[in-house]
């Protein structure tokens, strides 16, 4: 009897704590924060709280593969389901991958859209090249076939078209600088503005504008456009109007010469007294004085510097080394071609000497205000005091042909036009075969 008596205790006890465990044990649960977890974490935080889970998977660029993206319900609401809920995930596969599409020797606009229409990012980058057209894609930055992320960047270099070597000619040099060319473009300064001239279609891109200052000396290498600004310093843009620098601050000082080459730029500044020649390394921006004469003008060639000076004509190495007096009575400008120096004399005729047996011959009898050669013709201004006309001649002396009369202070030659200075300021362009004049690019 005594033992039945114990029983049904233990029992009455057993059942009385499973009335309180019923009663009392949590039915409902708070949803947790997994979003961010990988799937076996998520799981194992939803299950110990008697909820359940149910996965989708998703794609995704930004969460790794096997990661919860997004939870319903959402932790931020702090909702309260019953135990046996289902809080559904979604779980990244990780990205959607593409195969890459060859658009190599596509124009940029045709391989955008094709990148474009596969989910991927075309990033242009510029580059000259001597054989591949302007604006087609040299190389892209993934092989064709190559899987990758949608929505990735795919960096495409461009090319730019042909690449100088050397930035401008030594006669546009010598009279200011004011245009230059490269493949199918010509840069020109106008109105204090840099603005690139497409040869083919006549379409003008404006560069930069400084408001107040003039733009001498422009020279293209490559991707870049180097200029002096005057009171401001020697700048360089890219070919497009982007990543403008300055090279060297010259906050007092105007330009009397800056020449550009591949590495190298040259320049003298005034009142730089006297009008020393510097040398800049364009990789590290060091700079070194090549010359302490007074110089007056320079003609840089592949090899030598010719220059004059108070002193008369020289010749030196591009370091400024096995520097020789040439035989010649040259005056301003001064320019070689074919080893041949053409000048002005003390009189301010135009004449050539040969630097191999250094035999001079006048070409014309004549004051020439100033001169530039461009392929086999000479063009030169000449006239009265406030009145210079434009003419050419072959290089000669034949064949004497008057081109223009508007007052021309400067002349350029870039392509099949003649871009000349005015003494009003102004930018008249003529043809050089004389059929067009007209205010250049207005």
């Amino acid at each position: 009897m005594k033992k039945k008596i114990i029983l049904g205790t233990v029992m009455g006890f057993v059942f009385l704590a499973a009335v309180l465990t019923f009663i009392f044990i949590p039915k409902t649960a708070v949803v947790p924060d997994v979003v961010g977890q990988t799937i076996s974490q998520a799981t194992s935080l939803i299950e110990e709280i008697g909820l359940t889970v149910e996965v989708s998977e998703d794609f995704s660029s930004s969460v790794a593969k096997d990661v919860v993206i997004s939870q319903n319900p959402d932790h931020k609401l702090e909702k309260v389901l019953e135990k046996g809920s289902k809080v559904n995930l979604i779980v990244s596969k990780g990205p959607e991958l593409i195969v890459m599409p060859d658009i190599t020797n596509l124009s940029f606009q045709e391989a955008s859209e094709v990148l474009s229409n596969v989910g991927l990012i075309p990033k242009k980058i510029i580059k000259c090249h001597n054989t591949i057209e302007e604006n087609v894609v040299i190389s892209q930055e993934f092989e064709a076939s190559q899987l990758i992320a949608k929505g990735s960047e795919v960096s495409l270099i461009v090319s730019a078209g042909i690449a100088n070597t050397v930035g401008n000619t030594a006669g546009n040099l010598e009279n200011k600088g004011y245009a230059a060319e490269q493949g199918d473009w010509l840069y020109v300064s106008k109105n204090n503005s840099l603005i690139k001239v497409n040869k083919k279609t006549n379409r003008v891109t404006a560069l930069c504008k400084y408001e107040t200052s003039e733009i001498y000396y422009v020279n293209v290498v490559a991707e870049w456009v180097y200029y002096f600004v005057y009171r401001q310093g020697i700048y360089k843009i890219r070919l497009y109007g982007t990543g403008e620098q300055k090279l060297l601050n010259v906050p007092t000082d105007r330009p009397k010469f800056l020449y550009v080459e591949e590495g190298y730029l040259y320049y003298i500044l005034m009142p730089d007294s006297p009008s020393w020649l510097h040398k800049m390394d364009l990789n590290n921006g060091t700079t070194q004085t090549i010359s302490t004469n007074n110089i007056s003008t320079v003609h840089i060639t592949e090899n030598d510097i010719y220059f004059y000076s108070s002193q008369g004509p020289y010749q030196m190495k591009k370091d400024g080394k096995d520097k020789i007096k040439l035989s010649i009575d040259g005056y301003l400008p001064m320019i070689i071609k074919d080893n041949v120096i053409y000048f002005t004399n003390e009189y301010g005729y135009l004449c050539k000497t040969d630097m191999k047996n250094f035999s001079s011959q006048t070409l014309l009898d004549e004051s020439v205000i100033t001169f530039n050669i461009s392929g086999d013709w000479i063009y030169y201004l000449s006239g009265k005091i406030d009145n210079f006309d434009l003419y050419k001649m072959k290089l000669d002396g034949t064949d004497k042909t008057f081109l223009s009369s508007n007052n021309h202070a400067f002349i350029n030659v870039v392509g099949d036009w003649i871009v000349c200075s005015l003494q009003n300021s102004q930018l008249l362009r003529v043809k050089t075969d004389g059929s067009v004049e007209d205010f250049a690019w207005s």
